[in-house]
């Protein structure tokens, strides 16, 4: 009988049995790499979120603040109208006023604009009425948290206007006079931010305008002066609008 060598076959059942192992190695390696993979991908969707929301958060910090701003504020305080001869005249020393305005905030610590502001002043059965049309610069600086506190200074300058609608006594009929002129204000105010638009400001306030009357000197009513004159000091408390 003839003999088999039987070494080829213990060679390749050596090689079956090697490439097996191979190919367990393979699969746990790919398991690895696959179960790798899916732990990454979880993080990832972690992360990506929270790099979203640390993203929003630096970008909120880098848009500047809105630059617009709109000034509402009523005050109190003492006023002098000076437009009476030999003490006709003399209004009430306690008046109200008033104030509207708009400002843009050109630079941080500066803005810059323009507003109204409005005085009555009691004379006996009539008033004072009194305006300044101006423009306003108002340096400020600014701390706290979000720098939400503003010290400032508000500069004003333009047209003032007085009118009184009725001369004492009365005529028949009822005669009224304007002097015209120029007027100017400056106020130490403080402004504390509330939220993202809106604000609350405290302000000290002198105020003085010097006008004239187009009237005749001749042709004026009883005891009234060509000239005529604002003097205020008072307080003004309001709100600020930023958008």
């Amino acid at each position: 009988m003839e003999r088999v060598d039987a070494q080829p076959f213990r060679i390749a059942r050596g090689e079956e049995g090697q490439a097996a192992r191979d190919r367990c190695t393979l699969r746990a390696s790919g398991g690895g790499s696959r179960r790798w993979f899916v732990s990454l991908a979880i993080v990832a969707s972690a992360v990506v979120p929270f790099g979203n929301a640390e993203g929003a958060v630096e970008q909120a910090r880098r848009t500047p603040p809105s630059r617009h701003r709109v000034p509402l504020a009523a005050g109190l305080g003492l006023v002098a109208n000076s437009a009476g001869i030999d003490g006709h005249y003399e209004n009430s020393p306690i008046t109200h006023s008033l104030r509207v305005g708009y400002s843009y905030r050109l630079v941080q610590g500066f803005e810059f604009g323009a507003d109204a502001s409005y005085w009555r002043s009691a004379v006996r059965e009539t008033a004072f009425h009194s305006a300044i049309f101006a423009a306003v610069v108002r340096p400020f600086f600014s701390f706290g948290s979000g720098e939400s506190i503003e010290i400032g200074t508000s500069l004003r300058f333009g047209a003032f206007i007085m009118h009184l609608p009725e001369a004492v006594p009365p005529a028949s009929p009822p005669v009224s006079e304007t002097w015209r002129g120029i007027g100017g204000t400056i106020s130490p105010d403080v402004r504390v931010w509330l939220g993202a638009h809106w604000a609350v400001q405290f302000a000290a306030e002198f105020a003085v305008a010097k006008g004239e009357n187009a009237t005749d000197p001749r042709q004026l009513s009883f005891y009234l002066s060509k000239d005529g004159a604002l003097f205020a000091l008072g307080t003004w408390i309001g709100c600020v609008a930023r958008f």
